[in-house]
């Protein structure tokens, strides 16, 4: 959400700030440093285990037992929530105070927040409907919840850049609304007393449209990337990642 929201915060002040604590920078070594740890210690039960413990903190009194307790996991969720609140707050406080000073309503560039709560409203009732899904196939989930995010940020930056509005839709959110909608359907019925047979149901057939909503968001992502990569390149007469060169020894256009 960080990268969501400098990005949303770029849009509207024309300036980049980053964070205290940078998604796109320090949010990224957090995780490498997560990652080359996991192998060391050789598998991710090590996050397991009770941070303060497992570092040599010895208890006191005044730190709650509950506290003392935590893993690892449970600590860098605590740490991401704060990182991200302070974040979102720095952002929002730069973005009313650049539209008040352009004479622009403040308040309506709140609305730019929507589509990743609304987004992250979608994937965690999915997740809650289907528990096979977090419990089994979580790593190709992660790689749909990431396109999903890319996505928006990336449209953002387009419309930031072509002077656009702003990108309210993210296209990718609709298959994960049906999965919910089709799930609810038997559990209004059996609560009250009216409701819709499921189409998916539980089994492989939910695993099979969870991999569709992924190839899906891998096709949708691919394109959007090559169409802004060749409109830029055609808009600017350049090649992309090499030097245009000349061509029969006159200067390219």
């Amino acid at each position: 959400m960080t990268f969501y929201v400098q990005t949303w915060d770029e849009y509207h002040t024309h300036t980049l700030t980053l964070g205290l604590v940078s998604g796109p920078v320090e949010g990224i070594l957090t995780l490498c440093v997560v990652y080359a740890i996991t192998a060391v210690k050789g598998g991710g039960s090590y996050w397991q285990q009770p941070m303060l413990p497992a570092l040599g903190v010895p208890y006191t009194s005044a730190l709650p037992k509950a506290a003392y307790t935590m893993d690892f996991g449970d600590f860098y969720m605590l740490y991401g929530t704060l990182v991200l609140a302070f974040n979102t707050i720095e952002s929002i406080r730069n973005v009313l105070k650049a539209r008040r000073a352009r004479g622009d309503a403040p308040n309506d560039a709140l609305l730019g927040l929507a589509p990743f709560f609304g987004s992250w409203a979608l994937i965690v009732s999915y997740l809650a409907l289907h528990p096979e899904i977090l419990h089994a196939h979580l790593v190709p989930f992660v790689f749909l919840v990431g396109l999903m995010n890319a996505y928006s940020v990336g449209q953002m930056i387009t419309a930031h850049l072509t002077k656009s509005e702003f990108p309210y839709q993210n296209i990718l959110a609709l298959p994960l609304l049906f999965g919910i909608v089709d799930s609810l359907g038997p559990i209004l019925q059996a609560r009250l007393g009216f409701g819709w047979p499921s189409a998916l149901g539980d089994g492989v057939y939910q695993v099979a449209f969870m991999f569709s909503c992924l190839g899906l968001a891998i096709g949708i992502y691919g394109s959007f990337v090559v169409d802004v990569i060749v409109s830029i390149c055609d808009y600017l007469d350049i090649w992309c990642l090499t030097i245009k060169h000349p061509i029969d020894g006159k200067k390219a256009n």
